[in-house]
């Protein structure tokens, strides 16, 4: 039986450029499939207040010209909004869980919800709005998804949201 091979802890680019000649070869690329919030950005009290740390923008942009290396960053974030925050040419993003996905040469796979599901969808956000949307919690309609937010409420009145 062949030996296991057990991919490397990658924490810089130094460490990434030492492992990956053991894991690529003409034959065989990499994927490398990276969320965003609390993987590439810390986690934040509010989706609009995260921010990639510059260093590891840098690294991404190298990893990405690497032609044998496929990335693509999968979020919950809807696909235009993980772009803005990754903002790199040349890879696959997936946004709503990989409900909207867009490839570098721009074409695009987007699931749409059938129109009976849409309806109840529809009705199911605008309730949502009205009965959780307070003391800083709010509702993102994400067309095919939704987020709850409730990081803004205050800790005091987050067992009140219930």
């Amino acid at each position: 039986m062949p030996e296991k091979q057990v991919a490397p802890a990658i924490s810089n680019l130094e460490d990434f450029a030492h492992n990956l000649p053991g894991y690529l070869s003409a034959e065989t690329p990499v994927a490398v499939l990276l969320d965003y919030d609390g993987t590439l950005a810390p986690i934040a009290d509010n989706p609009a207040k995260t921010k990639m740390p510059v260093e590891l923008e840098a690294i991404l942009h190298k990893i990405a010209k690497h032609p044998k290396v496929f990335l693509a960053v999968i979020s919950g974030r809807g696909l235009k909004d993980v772009q803005k925050q990754v903002n790199i040419d040349g890879i696959t993003y997936a946004g709503n869980h990989g409900l909207e996905i867009e490839y570098p040469d721009g074409s695009r796979h987007d699931y749409e919800l059938p129109t009976e599901i849409q309806k109840n969808y529809i009705a199911m956000v605008q309730e949502l709005k009205e009965k959780v949307e307070k003391n800083g919690a709010w509702v993102e309609d994400k067309k095919v998804s939704l987020t709850y937010h409730y990081r803004d409420t205050p800790v005091a009145l987050k067992d009140q949201q219930k």
